[in-house]
């Protein structure tokens, strides 16, 4: 990477400042505000860091032909490094006010020093990964495998792979972020991984010489060095370890990924858009960034601070070529020293709007709730620009005195993947965004079994009780019911009370002539409807929430995710057989316990994170106590057959429930080992029926879980 001082233009080499050092003088402290770089002309020196602990620890030396301290040139910032004369040493110094005059008036020499410059960086980014990449490898090996690598840029929405196309090469990610699909025959696209930096794709064909298996496309505008076969059997024949080194580096690092849940920890940048110039905006951006901070380091900008930052006197909504590459340098170098990069927008497309879309792995838009619906301009322009680019709206709330109620008209004129209802008053749900955006969301999920599913509301107390969070809930039949109350945020009390009210009090489930089912479906809509729900729907509740029915006419799971909550839970409390089946959608649903009983794939679908899964279904095995079925006398002594735990015979209605919780028996074992913690409360004693039996149901949940959250053991599988 050395620089021929020779080739510069001579009257720009004369323009510059010479400065000698003697040796053991310092050039510059780690820490010190880089405004220069530096050409070593003749001597030597040494360049060490500080360590945590406090000592130095040499990382190279730098000799004739060397720059200096040029990528504080591009990236601003503060020195990274200690650099002390060795010998004694001859430099040409760049101040960084005099680059614009230096590129204009000097521009060959200019492009040429700018080259080298990006040379260094990229190498210095590229080195920094490799240690994750290869394994137990030496200098020799890298500068060796450095020299034969290829830089390509992508911008965002290029396709880098085609699937079928052969598996000549791999690549390494150095910055941005690309997105693996599968491309099915009708020409859709099955999205599979996302690929950030520091990781490779294209390995596993590179290897197996198999055509590939996916498309690969940028998700934003992304730097890679790609590696071909020939180069790499070259290297292999310089340099016969270099095979072992490579392979173990990527095995170890799918087998850290096979063994790891998926996370949105390569989401680096985020481009937030506040769609109104309101207090309430702000204030909020301001607090999410700073909650963001207890999940990583974090660096807020707008273009104001962008400005600050690299020094720029002007407004840099037009910045000229040199501007430009120092920008995109810069925000590089932050994206390897932060966690988490928020661009702040402006509300119409700048130059730098256009530049935090460009780089944004997930794009946040932020209004008040209660403002207009109407799609603002700048939407329109992100929205065409944005791409696949994951969009999320924030919609802000002073209070949770009065629910949400015009969610679905933000929605529905929106090409929006998630939403969140925010009161701007409460810390928890500025939380719960942040742990939602970040993978660490804790789900919770209820499965369906009649009257076992008033064990649910014991559960939760006691979560409640322990300060466990619950940010996204799912649920099926009676767990949809209780679901929907967690979505809602309804405290214990007001839970437990409606729904005693609904299914014990009301007795919705009347009896007539079994045409269609046992039970009439009219009482229970009313009670559903007036006692539960109302006209809530589900955009507007507090969390997210989804509720599962099966579907008789598409012979398939019917996921509600949005509509009347009644209707939906109707949908997915319609036993077949024993509660007249609901027309919703153009459908006709019944129970989602037919099909998915305990939908934890659904939540691991669909947000990232830990999952309780609550399942009330583990039934004892039936053995009747009499060798056949009983009489007519022993039925009506057996006070008709409603699913009594002393029953000594199970009755027809008991009988067609477990026979339709048969069919998701497996699903719902698969269910409880996938979830990170499973909660199985000693419910199985009560029939599925036994709705009078609320208080002793709801007590044992309680009294479970409790026991399960004093021994620490649900904090140490959700890690909290």
């Amino acid at each position: 990477m050395k620089l021929n001082i020779d080739e510069l233009d001579a009257q720009l080499v004369a323009t510059l400042t010479r400065k000698t050092l003697q040796a053991g003088d310092t050039l510059f402290q780690q820490g010190d505000v880089g405004n220069s770089m530096y050409i070593v002309r003749e001597g030597r020196l040494e360049a060490r860091v500080r360590q945590a602990n406090g000592a130095e620890m040499k990382v190279g030396e730098i000799s004739d032909g060397d720059p200096v301290g040029e990528i504080q040139l591009l990236t601003g910032g503060r020195r990274t490094a200690t650099v002390r004369a060795i010998a004694n040493t001859i430099l040409l110094e760049f101040p960084s006010d005099r680059i614009k005059e230096i590129s204009q008036t000097f521009p060959d020499s200019y492009q040429q020093l700018k080259q080298k410059i990006l040379q260094r960086l990229r190498r210095n980014q590229l080195m920094a990964l490799m240690p994750n990449l290869m394994d137990d490898f030496n200098e020799h090996q890298l500068q060796d495998l450095e020299a034969q690598l290829d830089w390509l840029r992508a911008k965002k929405g290029d396709q880098l792979i085609r699937q079928g196309d052969p598996g000549d090469a791999m690549y390494i990610v150095v910055s941005g972020r690309l997105r693996v699909v599968h491309e099915n025959p009708d020409g859709t696209q099955e999205p599979l991984l996302e690929i950030a930096r520091g990781e490779t794709v294209g390995e596993m064909s590179f290897f197996t010489n198999d055509s590939r298996s996916a498309s690969v496309y940028a998700m934003r505008d992304s730097v890679l060095v790609k590696l071909s076969q020939s180069v790499f059997y070259e290297l292999i024949g310089r340099h016969p370890s270099f095979h072992n080194h490579i392979t173990r580096g990527i095995v170890r690092r799918l087998q850290t990924n096979s063994r790891a849940k998926k996370t949105q920890q390569g989401v680096t940048n985020f481009a937030i858009v506040p769609l109104e110039d309101h207090p309430t905006v702000h204030s909020f951006i301001r607090a999410f960034v700073r909650t963001m901070g207890h999940f990583g380091s974090t660096l807020y900008l707008n273009r104001e601070q962008l400005n600050i930052s690299l020094g720029f006197s002007e407004s840099g909504d037009n910045p000229d070529p040199s501007s430009a590459l120092r920008i995109s340098t810069w925000l590089d170098e932050q994206e390897r020293k932060y966690k988490y990069v928020f661009l702040e927008t402006t509300p119409s497309m700048i130059p730098w709007t256009r530049r935090a879309i460009q780089r944004a792995d997930h794009i946040i838009f932020v209004a008040r709730g209660g403002a207009e619906t109407f799609v603002h301009d700048i939407e329109k322009h992100i929205l065409r620009e944005a791409g696949a680019t994951t969009k999320s709206l924030a919609l802000l709330y002073q209070d949770g005195s009065s629910p949400p109620t015009t969610t679905r008209y933000w929605l529905g004129n929106r090409e929006i993947d998630q939403h969140f209802n925010i009161r701007v008053n409460t810390s928890k749900d500025i939380d719960r965004l942040c742990r939602t955006l970040t993978g660490h969301s804790i789900g919770l999920v209820l499965s369906g079994g009649g009257a076992r599913g008033f064990a649910h509301m014991g559960v939760i107390k006691a979560l409640q009780e322990s300060n466990i969070p619950i940010d996204v809930v799912g649920g099926t039949s009676m767990g949809a019911v209780i679901a929907a109350h967690v979505a809602m945020n309804r405290d214990y009390e007001e839970m437990y009370s409606r729904t005693k009210e609904a299914f014990v009090e009301a007795k919705p489930f009347k009896k007539q002539i079994p045409l269609f089912s046992f039970y009439k479906g009219k009482k229970l809509d009313e009670v559903t409807y007036q006692i539960l729900y109302q006209d809530h729907f589900i955009e507007d509740t507090w969390l997210p929430c989804y509720f599962i029915s099966s579907s008789l006419t598409s012979s398939d799971v019917a996921v509600h995710d949005s509509g009347l909550i009644w209707n939906a839970i109707r949908a997915s409390t319609a036993l077949p057989g024993i509660i007249t089946p609901v027309l919703l959608n153009d459908q006709l649903h019944v129970d989602g316990g037919l099909l998915n009983n305990l939908p934890v794939d659904i939540m691991k679908e669909r947000f990232q994170g830990k999952i309780i899964a609550v399942d009330v279904t583990q039934m004892q095995t039936v053995t009747p106590q009499t060798p056949k079925a009983p009489n007519l006398l022993d039925f009506v002594m057996n006070r008709g057959g409603s699913g009594s735990k002393n029953a000594d015979f199970p009755s027809i209605l008991e009988v067609l429930m477990r026979s339709m919780l048969l069919g998701s028996v497996k699903k719902t074992r698969t269910s409880l080992n996938e979830a990170d913690y499973a909660i199985c409360p000693p419910v199985d004693e009560y029939g599925l029926l036994e709705f009078p039996m609320i208080d002793e149901i709801v007590e044992a949940a309680y009294q479970h879980t409790k026991g399960k959250l004093a021994m620490g053991v649900i904090q140490e599988k959700l890690g909290i």
